[in-house]
């Protein structure tokens, strides 16, 4: 028993502050039904033990939330490595790379050729449709197609304009849909 707070309201608490966000919590509870396990687990809490218990089960239980929470914190600090490394190699790429949130299209990187390839870097909240001319089903816009055409200077983008104008009316139409 806690004097003057229940578990639900200290676990909320404990959620509720960046510091203590992520510690595992067991909630130890004389309530043995389901509901209360399901409410406990449902509100937040790591794990639920019903009273009785041994004092092995809740230390094994404790050992393995512990290994979890580090594997976890592991895992966060790879991946924000990882990702700073994909950023790194994507903006020294000689190519137009950019990412967005999905769905909303919220530009979340964009490398200097993409900046130049558009004409001009995002600002913070723009959408892919917003910054590189796209609509939400993917299909250029006619503004997107003229200043693609007038910015895109690359060699390859010009021999490959060229040959699609030879082709059968098939390629001509991925061409238009295509900006070129």
């Amino acid at each position: 028993m806690l004097p003057g707070i229940d578990g639900f309201e200290l676990l909320r608490a404990l959620r509720a502050a960046p510091a203590t966000r992520d510690v595992p919590v067991i909630l130890l509870s004389a309530r043995a039904g389901d509901e209360s396990r399901i409410a406990g687990l449902e509100a937040g809490a790591d794990d639920y033990l019903t009273k009785p218990f041994s004092a092995r089960e809740l230390l094994a239980r404790v050992d393995a939330h512990v290994r979890l929470a580090a594997l976890r914190r592991d895992s966060q600090r790879a991946l924000r490595d990882s990702e700073e490394r994909y950023r790194r190699l994507a903006g020294l790429m000689p190519v137009a790379v950019y990412t967005c949130e999905a769905p909303s299209g919220v530009i979340t990187f964009y490398n200097q050729q993409a900046a130049r390839l558009w004409g001009r870097a995002p600002q913070p909240g723009y959408t892919d449709e917003r910054f590189s001319g796209r609509s939400a089903s993917g299909a250029p816009t006619a503004r997107s197609c003229l200043t693609i055409r007038r910015r895109w200077r690359w060699p390859f983008a010009k021999a490959a304009r060229s040959a699609t104008r030879t082709s059968s009316s098939s390629a001509r139409t991925a061409r238009e849909s295509a900006c070129w």
